[in-house]
């Protein structure tokens, strides 16, 4: 799918022709933002990093970015794969837009730059049954990401939204070398990555950032 201009991202999350649904965590926390100077777009989490959770991520997911999820290597490669392919996407589609969108690699950080900035983060989250806390990774169900924008000030960062999408589609049964699983959880990524694109282009328009046309 090709780029998307600011009208149809936000006509694919309003008329719900976009194959994910976006739910929103509470409401935007800020009225009115300058437009930044960076917005960073950072690689979507799919397990507990070894390094420590980042701080935005505990905060969105509580206690299940601590949980643990085994993985089998193909999984991890999917999920990884999947992680490149959503946030490529979000960078590529903000930058159509005329946002300043740039990717942040996990274990990086962004260099320190001037003027204001915001930071986008995401995570892959499987639900959690019998009243367990949900947890990272992909599951069986429908792929469900949470996303927190975050406004970074002098004074330190700033929450302006928390959103979450996920697929209509299910994943099906987690499978080494599962081809149709494989090829499910790429069409659920590519569906949550233009309806994440079409909710941040949403709030995009809302801070007075992008033009109403």
């Amino acid at each position: 799918m090709g780029q998307l201009s600011a009208a149809t991202l936000v006509c694919l999350l309003l008329l719900g022709c976009a194959s994910a649904s976006v739910f929103d965590s509470g409401p935007m926390t800020r009225a009115e933002l300058p437009k930044p100077a960076h917005v960073w777009i950072h690689d979507f989490a799919f397990e507990p990093s070894p390094d420590g959770t980042p701080a935005e991520l505990d905060g969105l997911l509580g206690h299940g970015a601590r949980r643990k999820v085994e993985l089998s290597d193909a999984e991890r490669k999917l999920a990884s794969e999947l992680a490149e392919d959503i946030a490529t996407r979000i960078t590529s589609d903000l930058r159509a837009l005329g946002l300043p969108a740039e990717r942040v690699r996990r274990g990086q950080r962004p260099p320190p730059g001037e003027g204001p900035a915001v930071d986008v983060w995401g995570a892959f989250v499987q639900e959690g049954k019998h009243h367990k806390a949900a947890a990272l990774g992909l599951g069986e169900g429908r792929l469900t990401t949470k996303v927190r924008v975050v406004e970074r000030t002098h004074h330190g960062r700033v929450l302006v939204q928390d959103f979450s999408s996920q697929s209509r589609a299910k994943l099906g049964p987690a499978r080494d070398g599962d081809a149709e699983r494989s090829a499910k959880s790429r069409e659920a990524a590519e569906d949550n990555a233009v309806a994440i694109s079409a909710r941040l282009a949403k709030i995009s328009r809302e801070l007075g950032w992008l033009a109403d046309d």
